[in-house]
């Protein structure tokens, strides 16, 4: 019996040893996996800590402008990258598309004192060229009044001045000359309009005029008499 004890014992050992040696490549890996996460930690960190460091990467897509201002001056980007160094110096985009506005004068009174209602579309947008050459002044201008400012902003603030000047040419023209010639209204509005959006940056792509009525029928009487 005792030497029957004595045999299963190196079996137990080997058993024990087996057992022992599976924990430690366990814990072995385990600690190797914790090793590598900290490590992917440590670099990614590290690779965080630069670029918050260094600053960032800017891109400027070609509808675009982006202004960087800081402690190298202030550069203007269209269509280009460039780089913002981390707390001396920010960015901030300006947009270059088309904006569509619809201009609506109420009760606006001709020369007579007829009052009409008149509906027009005019497309205005930053003037960033001019003869095919970037236009920076203009776009410093633009950027000035409104980099700040939401889309919606923008677009009030240029409407207020395109119905301004649409209600101020109205007053000096009789409903004959309004409903004869729209084309020559379109033309007068666009050259009282220009010096003014120029003064804020912007340009007057197109303005057309979609609609005259009154609330009196006389519009409707003066087609009716230029048919007969």
């Amino acid at each position: 019996e005792a030497r029957a004890k004595t045999r299963q014992r190196p079996g137990k050992d080997k058993t024990t040893t087996r057992l022992r040696r599976a924990r430690r490549r366990r814990r072995g890996s385990a600690c190797e996996a914790e090793v590598s996460v900290d490590n992917r930690e440590r670099r990614f960190q590290g690779r965080r800590t630069v670029d918050r460091d260094m600053g960032n990467i800017v891109v400027a897509p070609p509808n675009r402008a982006m202004i960087i201002s800081g402690y190298r001056g202030q550069r203007i980007l269209i269509g280009k990258c460039g780089f913002a160094l981390f707390c001396i110096e920010e960015a901030h985009s300006l947009s270059l598309e088309i904006i569509t506005i619809t201009v609506n004068s109420t009760e606006a009174e001709t020369v007579k004192g007829v009052k009409i209602n008149l509906k027009s579309f005019a497309q205005v947008k930053v003037k960033s060229t001019v003869d095919g050459k970037l236009d920076i002044n203009s776009i410093k201008l633009a950027a000035t009044n409104f980099l700040s400012a939401r889309e919606s902003e923008i677009e009030d603030a240029l409407q207020k001045t395109l119905e301004g000047h649409q209600r101020q040419i109205v007053g000096t023209l009789t409903v004959e000359e309004l409903y004869k010639d729209r084309a020559a209204f379109s033309e007068r509005v666009y050259e009282h309009v220009v010096d003014d959006l120029e003064r804020l940056g912007f340009e007057l792509a197109s303005y057309t005029v979609a609609s005259i009525g009154d609330l009196n029928g006389y519009m409707e009487s003066l087609g009716k008499t230029q048919t007969a």
